[in-house]
C-alpha cells in the first residue's frame, strides 16, 4: 500500500505525541526546512513511484539509505526567511551584501519607497562626506579612485546604487515596522509590517533579526520653554535644503554639532544674518586632521593621537573661547567614545565667526513669539528658527525584545565591539556612533556570526534527523529504504 502524505502527517503526529516530546521534535522538523530551504530540488521516492517537487509542501532528506519525510512550507510565500533586516539604509544594504556573499537567505524591510531615505529626503544640498572616502565604503565594494576624496552627498548616493546593483539587493519597500517580537514556543522572529499604500498588515518570520534602522531615524527638537508659542519659521535640520530663502533675514541655528556649523555656513554664504547656539563644549579639526587621526590610531594609542589633534588644533585655531567655543577636557577621538559627539569639521565656518559673520550665542533660555532670550540676558528677534540638534533610534517603538540588545533611547546596551549581537540571535548594524566607518564591521561581523550559529545547528539538526529515522523504523512507519 502506497503512503500518502495524509497518511504520513498523521503517522508522524502520532509518534510526536506518544514521544511526549511535542515542542522539540515539531521545532527540529521547522528548522531543518528551514536550513535546507535553499536547496532548488527534492523529490520523493513512493510505492507507487510518484515524484512530488518541494513546491508541492514535502521533500526528502536520506541518511544510510533511509528516506526521512518532512513537511515544508513554501517560505517565501509565507513570509519566512532565514534573516529579517529592518531598514535599507546604508547599515541594511552592508549586511545584506555580506549575507548574499554568504549565500545566506533573507528579506529586507524598508519604510520608504526608496534605499538609503535620510540621504535622498532629509539631507541638505551642499553635505559632503565628513571622512575620507576609504573610511566610507561599505564591505565588499571600495569606492572608485576616480570619486572625490571627500564625496558629495550625490556621489554617495550614485555609490549605493551601484551597490544595490552588483549585490542584487531588493528591499520590499512601503512597510512600516509595527512590531518585531520573538516567540519562545516557535523559537522565531515574529515581525507585523504595514503596506504603506494600503495600510495592510503583512506577517513575517525568521530565525534571525538584524536592527538596521539606524540611529538617525528621526529628528529631535529639544523642548524649549515658549517654543510652542513661536511664529516664526521652525523646522528640524533634517528639512532644510539651502539657504536660498532666507536671504537678508535673521536665522537663528540652534546646534553647533556638524550640520549646525555647515548650515551656519551655508545661510551665511546666501547672506542671511545668521547666529548659531553653540551650548557645549566641541573640538574643531579639519577633514585632514580626522583623516590622519584615523590612520594614527591603528598604531599609537588614542591618548597620543588625541594630543597631537589638540596641538595642531590649538596652533591652527588658537583661542576659540573669544568667539563662544569651548574646548572640551578631553581628546576628540577620546571624547567620541566617551560620549558618541563627533569634533566638528571646519569647513570654512570658523573663519565666517571670526570675520563676524555669523555669532555665536550660548544656550537658550526661553522663545517668545518673535524673538528667543538666552542664557546670558540677551534678547534677538529671529524670522527663522533651525534646529540642528541630532537624531534618535525608533527601534525600540517597534522591538518588543528590545532589552536583549537596547538601552531605552535606542541605542546598544554594549560598548563596542560587542554591542552588535544581542540574545536570542538579534543584532544590530550602524548604532556604534563610529558613522559610516562602523558599519562595515557591524555588517561583517553580524554575517560570520549568523554562519557560525547555522552551521552549529546544522550539526544538531543532522543528530536529531538520524534519531528521528531511526525511531520511525521502529515504530513501523512502513517507510522505504533508497536503492
Amino acid at each position: 500500500m502506497a503512503m500518502t502524505l495524509a497518511v504520513f502527517k498523521g503517522q508522524m503526529e502520532e509518534a510526536i505525541v506518544n514521544g511526549r516530546c511535542i515542542q522539540t521534535i515539531k521545532s527540529v522538523i521547522y528548522q531543518a526546512v528551514l536550513d535546507i530551504s535553499s536547496i532548488k530540488e527534492h523529490s520523493l521516492i513512493f510505492q507507487d513511484a510518484a515524484r512530488c517537487s518541494r513546491d508541492m509542501g514535502v521533500f526528502a532528506t536520506t541518511s544510510k539509505g533511509t528516506a526521512i519525510l518532512l513537511l515544508a512550507v513554501d517560505m517565501e510565500k509565507r513570509g519566512e526567511t532565514v534573516v529579517m533586516i529592518i531598514g535599507a539604509g546604508p547599515s541594511g544594504l552592508a549586511v545584506s551584501a555580506c549575507l548574499s556573499n554568504k549565500n545566506i537567505p533573507h528579506i529586507i524591510l524598508e519604510k520608504e519607497d526608496c534605499i538609503a531615505s535620510l540621504w535622498r529626503k532629509r539631507a541638505y544640498a551642499r553635505l559632503h562626506l565628513h571622512l575620507a572616502k576609504e573610511f566610507c565604503a561599505l564591505p565588499l565594494r571600495p569606492h572608485s579612485p576616480a570619486t572625490d576624496t571627500y564625496m558629495s552627498k550625490d556621489d554617495f548616493i550614485r555609490y549605493l546604487h551601484d551597490y544595490v546593483i552588483e549585490f542584487n539587493i531588493v528591499p520590499r519597500h512601503g512597510r512600516f515596522v509595527k512590531s518585531a517580537l520573538f516567540i519562545q514556543d516557535l523559537d522565531k522572529w515574529h515581525i507585523e509590517a504595514m503596506i504603506t499604500d494600503s495600510n495592510k498588515m503583512e506577517a513575517y518570520a525568521s530565525e534571525f533579526l538584524v536592527v538596521a534602522s539606524g540611529e538617525n531615524s528621526k529628528g529631535v527638537i529639544p523642548s524649549i520653554p515658549g517654543l510652542e508659542n513661536y511664529r516664526g519659521v521652525k523646522l528640524h535640520s533634517s528639512d532644510y535644503k539651502n539657504g536660498s530663502e532666507y536671504e537678508g533675514k535673521d536665522v537663528l541655528v540652534v546646534g553647533g554639532g556638524n550640520s549646525g556649523m555647515e548650515i551656519s555656513l551655508d545661510l551665511a554664504n546666501y547672506r542671511a544674518n545668521c547666529s548659531i547656539v553653540v551650548h557645549s563644549p566641541l573640538h574643531v579639526l579639519t577633514r585632514e586632521m580626522i583623516r590622519t587621526g584615523m590612520y594614527l590610531l591603528k598604531c599609537l594609542r588614542p591618548l597620543v593621537v588625541d594630543f597631537l589633534m589638540v596641538s595642531v588644533a590649538k596652533h591652527n585655531y588658537r583661542n576659540l573661547e573669544q568667539y563662544g567655543i569651548f574646548r572640551p577636557r578631553i581628546g576628540p577621538f577620546m571624547y567620541k567614545q566617551a560620549t558618541g559627539k563627533t569634533p566638528t569639521i571646519e569647513v570654512g565656518t570658523v573663519d565666517k565667526i571670526k570675520m563676524g559673520q555669523i555669532k555665536v550665542l550660548p544656550a537658550i533660555s526661553t522663545i517668545k513669539e518673535h524673538s528667543v532670550v538666552f542664557q546670558n540676558g540677551a534678547e534677538h528677534k529671529y524670522d527663522a528658527i533651525i534646529f540642528a540638534t541630532g537624531y534618535e533610534s525608533t527601534a525600540c517603538e517597534w522591538l518588543k525584545n528590545h532589552e536583549w540588545i537596547l538601552k531605552e533611547d535606542g541605542m546598544p546596551k554594549k560598548p563596542p565591539p560587542f554591542h552588535w549581537k544581542g540574545e536570542n540571535r538579534i543584532y544590530c548594524a550602524g548604532l556604534s556612533r563610529m558613522g559610516l566607518a562602523g558599519i562595515s564591521k557591524d555588517a561583517s561581523e553580524i554575517a560570520n556570526d549568523i554562519t557560525a550559529v547555522r552551521a552549529e545547528k546544522h550539526i544538531r539538526v543532522g543528530k536529531a534527523l538520524l534519531v528521528m529515522a531511526f525511531v520511525l523504523q521502529v515504530m513501523g512507519n512502513n517507510l522505504l529504504l533508497l536503492p
